[in-house]
């Protein structure tokens, strides 16, 4: 690839010039695809540019690079491994319920690319990381998994506070060089949660450990707003593992 602007011969498949670090490709604003300065029509999703031209791409270049990467980018790979998981979590029937579950699992998947070592790893490696992570989960809280009228983890709760803790299991593997099935579950048992830690009751009371009220105050007997259940109870769990990394501190609504 010859740059327009310094003439230097780049490789293919180059982003950027090597020579002058001229940009060669940009994104679409509709669908975030990657697109060539002189496209004048997406091949992806057909948006055409001459509605929002690639000058205006130029212009807010590090905007929408950044916007792509953070909001679009998570979205679309959680929307593709998704899939491989309907098996697993029991999502495979037609049904207003098994829809919105898997909407909540795909949501909830966002947060597994927005860590920066698994969002550099292909979707086939991180799917086979998703599949031995929840077949770990299956095993060590059965009566959890295979319950889903009175426990959540196949739910919007239960997929929320667990693949938010996913990358933060994937890490601890890391260390020992192993991401095993049998090395997640390990790491998840460190945490002594049992299948009534998973029970929606317990949760949306904030009840985690021993009957006590964790990151409640003592005047309040539940936690009204379902972010703050699960902030809470992805602190308690990381806390158990040793992880002081937070998305967002618990609080009470």
């Amino acid at each position: 690839m010859i740059c327009p602007k310094c003439q230097f011969q780049n490789r293919p498949d180059s982003t950027f010039c090597a020579g002058c670090g001229k940009r060669f490709h940009f994104f679409c604003p509709a669908c975030g695809e990657t697109t060539a300065d002189a496209d004048n029509y997406c091949i992806k999703c057909g948006h055409s540019f001459h509605v929002y031209p690639l000058s205006l791409l130029h212009k807010h270049e590090q905007e929408k690079e950044g916007r792509h990467r953070e909001y679009y980018m998570p979205r679309v790979r959680s929307a593709r491994i998704a899939p491989v998981l309907h098996n697993l979590l029991g999502l495979t029937e037609q049904s207003n319920m098994s829809d919105m579950r898997r909407d909540h699992l795909e949501h909830s998947l966002c947060h597994v690319f927005e860590d920066p070592w698994l969002s550099l790893h292909d979707d086939s490696d991180v799917s086979g990381f998703l599949q031995d992570y929840w077949q770990a989960v299956k095993e060590l809280w059965p009566e959890a998994f295979n319950d889903s009228n009175e426990h959540c983890i196949r739910d919007m709760l239960g997929f929320s506070i667990l693949n938010r803790v996913f990358p933060d299991v994937v890490q601890l593997c890391r260390k020992s060089s192993d991401f095993s099935k049998e090395t997640m579950k390990r790491i998840l048992a460190q945490t002594g949660v049992d299948s009534d830690f998973w029970r929606e009751r317990n949760l949306t009371c904030g009840v985690f450990d021993s009957g006590t009220k964790s990151f409640i105050p003592d005047n309040a007997s539940f936690i009204t707003s379902p972010e703050s259940c699960i902030n809470a109870a992805t602190f308690y769990i990381r806390e158990k593992l040793g992880i002081t990394r937070v998305d967002k501190k618990p609080f009470i609504n």
